[in-house]
This record gives structure tokens, sequence and C-alpha cells, in this order.
């Protein structure tokens, strides 16, 4: 596997990871995330999910897949989001208009969600005064036939510093 975020990375224009799940209903898991093979996506998620973007300056697309036996799913709201990692308490339903996901979440099915990244650190003041070299997103499952909530899991992103 190559490095995370090599530092001669072309930005890439997209990215995807299928999240393998064992077990079902509330008993379930997540076991890994399985960047796509296509050459790019494994230089920047590793099998735990986290989003390693700080090697470059530009929004990225980002495709999620849930792969199970079929019982588990997204939930309502698919993802949350803090700048900060580190501070509870300042957790975001990223919806359209916010400034690391500008047009929000698309629930592309049950199990699919995209979303761009804007990829920024400097918690949306534009000011491009690193701040967050680090953020958190949540990842909220649901029972896919009764929308139950499941559980979270919740990786990292290492953003870069969009202008």
């Amino acid at each position: 596997m190559p490095a995370f975020c090599p530092s001669d990375a072309t930005p890439p224009a997209a990215v995807g990871a299928t999240i393998q799940i064992s077990g079902s209903g509330a008993k379930f898991r997540v076991k890994r995330f399985v960047p796509d093979n296509d050459g790019v996506s494994p230089r920047y998620i590793d099998s735990n999910g986290n989003f390693y973007f700080n090697c470059f300056n530009s929004s990225v697309k980002v495709t999620l897949t849930i792969y199970n036996s079929g019982s588990v799913g997204f939930y309502e709201w698919p993802v949350t989001f803090s700048d900060d990692g580190t501070e509870s308490g300042k957790i975001t339903v990223p919806q359209g208009g916010h400034h690391q996901f500008p047009n929000g979440i698309t629930k592309n099915s049950k199990t699919i969600i995209s979303f761009v990244y804007h990829n920024d650190n400097d918690g949306g003041s534009h000011d491009h005064v690193r701040r967050f070299p680090s953020s958190q997103y949540g990842l909220h499952f649901a029972h896919t036939a009764t929308g139950q909530y499941l559980g979270t899991k919740d990786p990292t992103i290492n953003n870069g510093g969009n202008d």
C-alpha cells in the first residue's frame, strides 16, 4: 500500500470506500473500510475510515458504500461533523451551505452516501488561518427495514487547507 497522502500527490477529484459490516441489527459492527480499487482512494482512506486530505488544498468528492447482509444501512442523518474532533458539544449535522460540506450529504440509497468535502482547516472563518489540522466525522447506522438507529463510527479527517 502506498504512503497516505504522499507529498507528490495530485489532488484527487474523488475517493471512495466500502464499509464492511459484520453481524446484523443491533449486533452489527464495522469491520473495516476498504478503499475503492481505483488507484487513488487507497492513498487517502485507511481501514479505519480516516481520511488523509492534508497533502492537498482542494475539495474532494467522497462516496461511501456499506457492504453487508442487507440489514445495516445509513441512518436518517448519516453524517455528523466537528471541526475540532477534540471538543465535545460542537457537533453539527452538515446540510447544504455548511463550510466543509457545501452541498450537504447525498443519501444515494440506504447503503450509499456521497458528499463534497471542502477540505479547509480554518473552521469556516475563511481567513486561511490553520486552526484545525484534523476534524472528526461520525457515520450513523440504522436497520434498513425499520430505520432504527444502531450505532456510530467516528473516524478522523486530516485537513489540507483549501483556498
